[in-house]
């Protein structure tokens, strides 16, 4: 258990970081389940509950509000003090650390929780009198209340003739989900829906960072729906120049070289085209060595401030877990893997991943990637409700003898909970960065 002066460390430090942050920071601990009487000091948790009151009227927290909310409901100068206030702000790291000062405290009053209730449970069964069965019943009675005090009646269910109301009601409107914009895939995987990962998988050099973009670029510029493209390998410059030359059909090289390489015409297209992407609601993340904690944070307040409805996270095994250094790889991307799916399955919106695969598959005759090439693969087919792996033909592309000419490639769909597997055929136009089918516009 841990000592006193760490319970009080722990409730100042999450006070503190609720003090500096915004409205997104109270949602945080609450999305924990962070409650009033979690608190290890009475006057920690009379402090959240008014910090939660400020939020319902959307109010921004700070002292001065806090301390005068305090002082009405007559807990101010006594029993909490303006010295508490500023100790709350001094044991704080900094508002991107509540999520785990949450965390610790709900786990904290987890332990001390189930000791008070293994003590009951003991004095309890010292002194029963009726028949072992119903000592048993009576001790799960107890744990289920536990559960309930902690998780806020997370192990409750619902009768099945709700499920099939609202299953019914869902037939007569549209299920389709999130498109790729590609219609030989959609027709395949009927879009991915609010709670699923999509896992877009390719060798390096293979268009996994193309297929990202596009599919951003349909559902923002086109659809009109806001998304939020996630790169963990590339800067926001390198993501709109990518943008551009795809929208604009200009030659990727050219953005390298700068204004000198575009003619009067292409300066037009990227004009115009630049346009389109202001317009859209596109939001770009340079989130190269950020951790998990950093994503899930940063994901809550894109959707909170923006309406994120789609995000596309470039690429898996770039991100860095809430591990130690010292950790497996693969342990790690396994927790990735996992943690995405929550993410998904917590906010509310679709994900589509993109993901390394090794060169195991260069060694076979056909050159066939398959779901066991997925590099440090962790839990990624298991957590993944659809993966698609990009298999190009560069034997028949070499033979053409032009490599300005798109490769033609299969998008091989392995896995699709939810409709069927197959195969669709595009052509990667590497040379403007971006993926053509027939009915590509």
């Amino acid at each position: 258990m841990e000592s006193i002066s760490e319970g009080l460390l722990t409730d100042q430090a999450l006070i503190g970081s609720l003090l500096l942050g915004d409205l997104s920071t109270i949602d945080i601990a609450k999305s924990v389940g962070i409650t009033e009487n979690m608190f290890h000091y009475k006057e920690y948790g009379t402090m959240y509950k008014y910090l939660c009151q400020l939020r319902e009227e959307n109010i921004n927290p700070d002292p001065v509000l806090l301390k005068s909310r305090l002082e009405t409901a007559g807990y101010y100068p006594l029993p909490i003090s303006l010295a508490m206030l500023m100790q709350c702000q001094e044991a704080t790291s900094g508002v991107s650390y509540a999520e785990g000062y949450a965390k610790s405290l709900k786990d904290s009053f987890t332990k001390r929780s189930a000791v008070d209730a293994s003590i009951r449970l003991q004095t309890f069964a010292k002194e029963w009198a009726g028949d072992g069965r119903s000592l048993l019943l009576e001790m799960e009675k107890t744990i289920y209340e536990l559960s309930e005090r902690i998780d806020g009646g997370a192990l409750e269910s619902d009768h099945i003739s709700e499920s099939v109301q609202s299953t019914l009601l869902g037939l007569s409107q549209d299920k389709t989900g999130i498109g790729t914009g590609f219609r030989s895939i959609d027709v395949h995987t009927c879009g991915v829906r609010p709670g699923e990962v999509c896992v877009i998988a390719a060798r390096p050099s293979n268009g996994k960072s193309t297929i990202g973009r596009n599919i951003a670029h349909h559902n923002a510029v086109k659809q009109g729906i806001p998304t939020a493209f996630c790169s963990f390998e590339m800067s926001k410059e390198e993501l709109t120049s990518g943008f551009l030359a795809a929208m604009s059909g200009v030659n990727t090289k050219k953005f390298r070289i700068g204004d000198s390489a575009f003619d009067p015409a292409e300066r037009k297209r990227v004009a115009d085209s630049a346009r389109e992407l202001i317009a859209s609601p596109l939001y770009l993340a340079d989130t190269r060595g950020w951790r998990l904690s950093s994503l899930r944070t940063y994901l809550r307040r894109a959707i909170s401030l923006y309406g994120i409805e789609v995000v596309i996270l470039d690429y898996l095994q770039r991100i860095k877990g809430d591990g130690g250094k010292g950790e497996n790889r693969q342990k790690e991307v396994g927790e990735i893997s996992r943690s995405i799916a929550d993410m998904s399955l917590e906010f509310g919106i679709p994900i589509f991943a993109l993901a390394q695969l090794n060169r195991e598959s260069f060694q076979r005759m056909d050159k066939r990637p398959s779901m066991n090439d997925l590099r440090e693969s962790g839990d990624i087919e298991q957590d993944a409700s659809i993966i698609c792996l990009l298999y190009p033909d560069t034997d028949a592309w070499e033979q053409m003898g032009n490599p300005s000419l798109p490769v033609p490639t299969q998008v091989l769909i392995e896995k699709n909970r939810g409709a069927d597997t197959g195969t669709a055929l595009l052509q990667f136009d590497k040379v403007h960065g971006r993926f053509l089918e027939t009915s590509y516009k």
